[in-house]
């Protein structure tokens, strides 16, 4: 009994050192000039709607060979007059969906990408949020991973305040975005062929292959649409405001194509954080969920893990000290670990201080869901009330 809480950790660990071992591992790419359209889906984003459009305009990839689609989804206020405006002046063709009354069947976000989704013309589309912007080179690279055998590929996300780059909030969302997305993409990358694994992962590569990966972020995506029609696209995933996550999980069940998750510096989308702890608490909660959208053995694991370190283990210390003590500090190595792996891959830092703070706050924040979960705390996204 003294070694229980070692038994959780350890296998936590294990999973994040496959993860850091593999997410070195590049994806295959080859120079893709194809048409694509970009979407843009926003609801209330006044503030940053015009920089994420400006970003947009901006890219290296050949003009006429991409568009961008807008889609004003209930905003009340001039969201959608700011892309009209755009619209009619920008070099890049550009079309705007206004949505005024909500779906009977879907929800939220969910609503809005099906609708932008049906006007899609091109086989491929890219996907970011108009609180978003973008580099120069995003539409080029994100495009040169869309390989035949690839349906869905996800790129990192950062978050940052321009006007206090170091608030708190930044800090815990921006961490908690890399280490997530790094295991994501550590386990995407056992989908690759077997020259392109790790060394020391190469034998088991048969076995690590099941491994599919479902946590990904919608902000930085890019979709094959000859595959979302096949699945029946969000009409057949149904009500969810974790649209992102869904939709990934339903090409997983229903298909054999391959998620890309990728740590590419020439990619990172940049996002604004929560303006106060309320937002990102609704925020996380939101995020929560998405286990109803999960189905996806080794994610699931992964959530029942962090669940016991989250909460379980940090009572453990009180029973069993010694181990307890040492089964965090595994923890908490692999972990920092895995972030730092990715940031080196994107050129970005974040300090040990960061990744404590990350640590801390995911303890006190998963304590709290727990008791938001057990009470059946709504989910409050943008002024409306999803669960009950």
């Amino acid at each position: 009994m003294i070694l229980l809480p070692l038994i959780p950790a350890i296998v936590l660990v294990f999973m994040l050192w496959i993860a850091t071992q593999m997410i070195r591992q590049s994806w295959p790419q080859s120079e893709r000039r194809e048409p694509v359209t970009i979407l843009v889906c926003a609801r209330d984003e006044e503030p940053t709607i015009l920089e994420c459009l400006l970003s947009l305009s901006e890219q290296t990839y050949p003009s006429d060979l991409y568009e961008i689609l807008l889609v004003n989804h209930l905003s009340t206020d001039q969201t959608g007059e700011i892309m009209d405006m755009f619209a009619a002046e920008s070099s890049i063709p550009t079309r705007v969906v206004h949505i005024s009354e909500e779906d009977g069947e879907l929800m939220g976000k969910v609503q809005a990408l099906n609708v932008g989704l049906e006007h899609v013309k091109t086989e491929f589309v890219l996907l970011t949020d108009g609180d978003c912007t973008v580099p120069e080179t995003w539409v080029n690279e994100m495009m040169s991973y869309m390989e035949d055998d690839v349906a869905i590929i996800n790129g990192h996300v950062r978050v940052e305040d321009p006007d206090q780059k170091e608030s708190l909030i930044a800090r815990m969302q921006n961490t908690l975005n890399r280490m997530f997305l790094a295991f994501s993409a550590g386990m995407s990358a056992l989908q690759m062929p077997n020259e392109a694994y790790a060394p020391k992962l190469r034998p088991f590569a048969s076995l690590l292959r099941q491994i599919r990966p479902s946590f990904n972020m919608g902000n930085n995506q890019g979709l094959r649409m000859s595959v979302y029609h096949a699945i029946g696209g969000f009409r057949d995933v149904g009500p969810t405001l974790i649209e992102d996550v869904a939709l990934v999980n339903r090409i997983l069940k229903k298909t054999t194509y391959k998620v890309a998750v990728i740590v590419d510096p020439k990619t990172i989308v940049t996002t604004h954080p929560s303006r106060n702890l309320r937002e990102f608490w609704r925020q996380y909660r939101r995020w929560a969920s998405s286990m109803d959208n999960v189905h996806n053995n080794a994610n699931m694991v992964l959530y029942v893990l962090l669940g016991i370190n989250r909460v379980a283990l940090p009572w453990m210390v009180l029973l069993f000290p010694i181990s307890g003590i040492i089964a965090l500090g595994m923890t908490a190595v692999a972990e920092y670990r895995l972030i730092h792996q990715a940031n080196q891959i994107l050129g970005t830092e974040f300090s040990k201080r960061n990744v404590a703070l990350h640590l801390f706050s995911q303890i006190i924040l998963n304590h709290i869901l727990g008791i938001a979960l057990l009470l059946r705390v709504p989910v409050v996204w943008k002024g409306h009330i999803y669960e009950k």
